[in-house]
């Protein structure tokens, strides 16, 4: 299994770590000194994560997964950077965003920003959530019944949650070829959409237009 850690940090050390038995480990950080680096077991790429990205997409070069271990959406940084290389233009979707926020449940919204036409979103209000977690239909910290978000910000035909798959405990990752095929359908039809990740607990979701 081939996967692709994007960020170094203390989230990607910790990523790393985790998958060190299971998988063939490359972490992109643009910073050589970075947590990771000391790691003797990964393949350590000094650059731009979204840039290093679509250019495998590019070439299709596929990993197994890849783990956002990045500020921000790492998904729609990377349709961005890759409609760019084709000459398209991607801004935000200010009226989508306004619809989605109709239709999202207001107590899993943490951060609704109109400016980046991004909604965040997850459980974790009032706690930090366990690093070993495994994502039981129960969550361990406040004892109630989970309603995945991967679902809740699913809100349409028009767009793509990728879900994060639960790679080890604590760590999750989005499949390479999903995201692949999504790059491609998108560039075809072009217009609005969202993109977005999420596990069970977590999501991040921008509103964006193909112009």
């Amino acid at each position: 299994m081939n996967i692709i850690i994007a960020g170094g940090g203390k989230f990607g050390y910790k990523a790393a770590m985790s998958l060190k038995e299971i998988a063939k480990i490359v972490v992109v950080d643009a910073n050589p000194k970075c947590y990771a680096s000391s790691l003797s077991h990964i393949e350590l790429v000094i650059g731009d994560a979204i840039e290093y990205i679509t250019e495998l997409m590019m070439n299709k070069i596929i990993p197994d997964y890849i783990v956002p271990c990045i500020p921000g959406n790492l998904v729609a940084k990377i349709f961005i950077n890759f409609m760019s290389k084709f000459g398209f233009k991607v801004i935000k979707d200010e009226k989508n965003f306004i619809n989605a926020l109709q239709k999202i449940k207001k107590d899993v919204i943490i951060i609704a920003d109109k400016d980046s036409a991004t909604i965040v979103a997850s459980y974790a209000k009032d706690f930090i959530c366990p690093s070993n977690c495994k994502s039981p239909k129960i969550c361990p910290m406040s004892n109630k019944i989970i309603d995945p978000l991967y679902s809740i910000l699913n809100i349409g035909e028009n767009g793509k949650i990728f879900v994060s798959k639960l790679l080890n405990e604590g760590v999750g990752g989005i499949s390479g070829r999903e995201l692949y095929e999504e790059l491609i359908f998108r560039m075809k039809i072009g217009g609005s959409f969202y993109i977005g990740t999420a596990c069970e607990c977590h999501g991040i979701v921008n509103f964006l237009r193909i112009d």
